[in-house]
């Protein structure tokens, strides 16, 4: 399937706001020396219940795609990521060679990056997964979804099971992306822009109303396995879908490093330094000039790494070439 301009906006606007989302949480959060004040507290809230979904919507635009992985493609992503870690890792010095070594993996829960454990794992898993659903009528497939979205929101939100596998949930996502984008499901086709957002405001409302009055348990408001959070990452997508938008190779060129800023800003190597920069807005600022300051923050910081992205892979493009080369 032909890559769309609407749909790789939609790819940088969820890594944008996943980064927002893991500096302030890194940063302010779970740092009980920095606490903000009302209007922060407020704007954190009304903003976690619009960016919560913005990782699922990641997935959801790999199976909307779909991945045909190759050898080649599964090895350079391996090796990118690989190189990023140990660039992040020789930065902030190494003090144990065998923690260097688990925290430069990337199937290690030593990195930070659970996200991309898991999608080297949905990678891989991705032939299998798209063999099955295309043998699937409409019907069976919606069936399939119903089944796999029970089993997921049961052992993940209702339970809050401990031995949550995030494989497991990427593998749902996937397949209700992919029926977005391969199945011939008329309501898919019938459903409006303005229906979605509709739609989507429900949970949102849902979402803030449960973090502002502290309603429910903390886990299950924000967990990826919470229906509402799974309903509004539906909605974005098909409301991007639905908007269509000329090509434009800029979006599509900046897109293609999206998967790399987040990696490395929130690496184990890496992630304190930014969640710094965080920190000395909320002490030396408040008010409007805080939230102006770290929307500055945010998007400078951005668009630098994925111009970054773009001059690094000068370096690991080539290096890359060298190794399959010497392979064959």
């Amino acid at each position: 399937m032909k890559r769309e301009s609407n749909i790789e906006l939609l790819r940088l606007l969820c890594m944008f706001l996943i980064i927002v989302n893991h500096m302030l949480g890194q940063g302010v959060l779970l740092d009980p020396t920095v606490s903000g004040g009302p209007k922060e507290l407020l704007c954190y809230d009304i903003g976690s219940s619009i960016w919560m979904p913005a990782a699922l919507v990641f997935i959801l635009i790999s199976g909307y795609f779909g991945i045909h992985p190759t050898m080649k493609g599964i090895a350079r992503f391996a090796f990118v990521c690989t190189f990023y870690l140990v660039i992040s890792g020789l930065m902030g010095g190494v003090k144990s060679v065998s923690l260097f070594f688990k925290t430069c993996c990337i199937l290690s829960s030593a990195t930070g990056l659970w996200f991309i454990s898991a999608y080297f794992y949905l990678y891989c898993l991705s032939p299998m997964l798209n063999a099955y659903m295309n043998t699937l009528s409409v019907r069976d497939f919606r069936k399939y979804i119903l089944v796999f979205l029970l089993f997921e929101i049961g052992i993940g939100w209702v339970m809050e099971s401990p031995t949550y596998n995030h494989v497991i949930l990427m593998m749902l996502i996937y397949s209700i992306g992919y029926y977005l984008g391969h199945s011939n499901d008329e309501w898919i086709q019938r459903i409006t822009v303005k229906k979605c957002i509709l739609v989507w405001l429900l949970p949102t409302a849902v979402l803030f109303s449960s973090q502002y009055f502290h309603l429910g348990r903390p886990f299950s408001n924000l967990s990826y396995t919470n229906p509402f959070i799974l309903l509004q990452a539906v909605m974005i997508l098909l409301i991007f879908t639905k908007w269509k938008m000329p090509y434009r190779c800029g979006i599509n060129y900046l897109a293609k490093s999206a998967l790399m800023v987040y990696l490395v800003t929130s690496n184990v190597h890496t992630r304190d330094y930014f969640a710094e920069m965080v920190q000395f807005c909320y002490t030396s600022l408040n008010g409007i000039l805080l939230l102006l300051v770290l929307i500055l923050l945010f998007v400078c910081l951005f668009f630098g790494l994925l111009l970054l992205d773009k001059l690094v892979a000068k370096i690991y493009n080539p290096l890359f070439n060298v190794l399959i080369q010497c392979k064959k």
